[in-house]
């Protein structure tokens, strides 16, 4: 049986990223950037495509996210001096 603690812990992380691209239909963030080009299946169908692998992407996503939000912090604190 599938975890089913797997459906909230991928809406959440699922609303964390697709927050950053509001103009974009769900149906074009999935496409564009959990089942397109970013995750390769051998039959192109993300009928096939496991939770877990949609949910390593949303983790690499957040932690991308979590990088960019880092270093801004580091830049203004540079800039006002307090590094």
């Amino acid at each position: 049986m599938r975890d089913p603690e797997r459906i909230e812990r991928v809406c959440r992380k699922l609303y964390l990223i697709w927050g950053d691209y509001p103009d974009m239909r769900f149906g074009q963030f999935l496409e564009n950037y959990i089942f397109g080009h970013h995750i390769s299946h051998p039959d192109g169908c993300i009928f096939h495509i496991e939770d877990d692998i949609v949910e390593k992407k949303l983790d690499e996503m957040i932690r991308e996210k979590q990088k960019k939000i880092f270093k801004k912090l580091q830049e203004e604190r540079r800039k006002c001096g307090t590094m």
